[in-house]
């Protein structure tokens, strides 16, 4: 794996700076457009422009996501030399992360909101009256539907590109450069800080100005600040939670998943102002608003401005911080904390110490010569080639003694055993065949007896056949061992 190309501080400039150019070319081009429709209609330029800005401040940072999330890509694939997946958006556990984070945001709204409503009770003496707010009584249903669909696709768009920039792309480089602990506190900081951009772009939701003057006046921007004093803290702290729910489920899913679900049942289901930002509300809930302060509710900066949230989020964090750290977010989080080191070559090792912390291992030797690597069939003598640097081999074994291997047993046959030998076995020649004589006294002489006939001829002596010669032991030995049977 590579190493980073530059420092961390280095690539998190080069990052904002791409950023912030991106804002300036979306705001040039929609001036320009402005200022063209002014001119052609015969109105001044500055008021269309102003009011376009602030009635459209969601348009507007739904339209300046996707470059920003190209040159996020950038600068992880290009500044980082790591993969955009390791940023914690990996599809593994998508579907069941969002769906969490879904859920978890909701919830946390509507128990905000829960207590809002009890408080408004008890201030009123009996339960709030809600009902539909005149944009959706006045429109039909299909129409309604189709606005809380696009807002849930602009919140979704919006709340990727804030958790890419902040606890993606912000929080490595910041950890890397900083540590984690320092990093979740200071992409919270600078989290919070640009939210307060939506308070000077967008008209109080309380103090609307009139359409003649679309500017913020300062009475309005005084109540706006005022109202965003809590609102800060709270916003804050949410940074620290959506990180911390990074670092403990090891993806980028689940806090994508809670911020969506913030945002869109905030604004658009329990119709309070989104961080400042005027939305489609569903609802009419201004007999609870106007019964609670607004540090209570928030005022025109919406729900993350009510101090009722400080001790929700704070509680929150501590059950977070509480449980272990994902081991995945702890891999991804290392990968720009320790870059790749350079291979260095081993130093040679001298002949006392090869022989003191070695024993029998020799000493380093240097080749002076290279050689190309080349097939078993195609090597030739013309391979070595003499180099001018030595190149050194390292420390090289002995290698070990041979093993001499046993001769193996001879085989042994069963009617004849032959035992092998170095020496040429001596065989005595074969016997000749010689006639055996029996002795004299096994010949039996008929002697005539005198009482006979003279007529009568002598009987004939008996033959006595010779025994037959026993064959040779073996054969005649051609004076070479036999051959071994292997």
């Amino acid at each position: 794996m590579p190493a980073p190309r530059f420092q961390p501080l280095t690539r998190l400039i080069l990052c904002v700076l791409g950023v912030v150019l991106v804002q300036v070319v979306l705001v040039l081009v929609i001036r320009s457009g402005v200022t063209t429709a002014a001119a052609l209609s015969h109105r001044p330029a500055a008021p269309l422009v102003a009011d376009f800005v602030s009635s459209h401040a969601l348009l507007l940072s739904v339209l300046a996501c996707p470059p920003t999330f190209l040159w996020i890509y950038f600068c992880r694939r290009v500044l980082d030399c790591r993969s955009f997946v390791s940023l914690g958006l990996r599809v593994r556990r998508c579907v069941r992360d969002s769906l969490l984070g879904v859920l978890a945001g909701a919830a946390a709204i509507a128990f905000l909101f829960g207590i809002l409503y009890i408080l408004a009770g008890f201030a009123l003496g009996h339960p709030p009256i809600i009902s539909w707010s005149p944009e959706a009584f006045d429109t039909p249903a299909p129409a309604t539907v189709a606005m809380l669909v696009l807002y849930a696709g602009a919140f979704y768009i919006l709340g990727f590109g804030e958790e890419i920039s902040f606890r993606g792309y912000g929080l490595h480089n910041l950890a890397a450069w900083l540590g984690t602990t320092k990093a979740l506190i200071a992409q919270a900081v600078i989290f919070a800080l640009l939210h307060l951009s939506n308070v000077l772009v967008q008209p109080a939701h309380d103090n609307a100005s009139s359409s003649a003057n679309p500017t913020l006046s300062v009475s309005t921007l005084e109540n706006a600040l005022w109202d965003v004093r809590w609102g800060m803290v709270n916003i804050a702290l949410i940074g620290v939670f959506f990180a911390l729910c990074y670092l403990k489920t090891g993806s980028l899913w689940f806090p994508i998943g809670f911020h969506v679900s913030w945002n869109f049942f905030q604004g658009c289901i329990f119709s309070l102002p989104v961080s400042g930002l005027d939305v489609y509300r569903l609802l009419d809930i201004k007999e609870i608003t106007e019964s609670l302060s607004s540090s209570l509710t928030g005022g025109s900066f919406g729900g993350e401005g009510s101090v009722l949230l400080i001790p929700i989020t704070s509680a929150l964090i501590y059950f977070l911080w509480r449980q272990p750290d994902h081991p995945q977010a702890l891999l991804d989080l290392s990968l720009l904390c320790q870059p790749e080191q350079p291979l260095q070559e081993p130093e040679p090792v001298s002949d006392s110490t090869a022989s003191s912390e070695l024993g029998d291992v020799e000493p380093p030797r240097y080749s002076t010569f290279k050689t190309t690597l080349r097939g078993s069939q195609n090597g030739s003598a013309h391979d070595l080639e003499r180099s001018d640097t030595p190149l050194l081999l390292g420390v090289i074994e002995k290698p070990a003694p041979p093993v001499t291997m046993a001769p193996p047993t001879p085989t042994v046959v069963a009617f004849e055993p032959v035992v092998l030998t170095p020496v040429a076995a001596t065989h005595e020649p074969p016997v000749p065949f010689q006639e055996t004589v029996p002795p004299v006294s096994a010949v039996v002489v008929n002697e005539p007896s005198p009482n006979a006939e003279k007529d009568t001829p002598p009987a004939p002596a008996p033959v006595v056949t010779p025994p037959v010669p026993s064959p040779p032991a073996s054969k005649p030995s051609t004076g070479k061992p036999p051959s071994p049977r292997w």
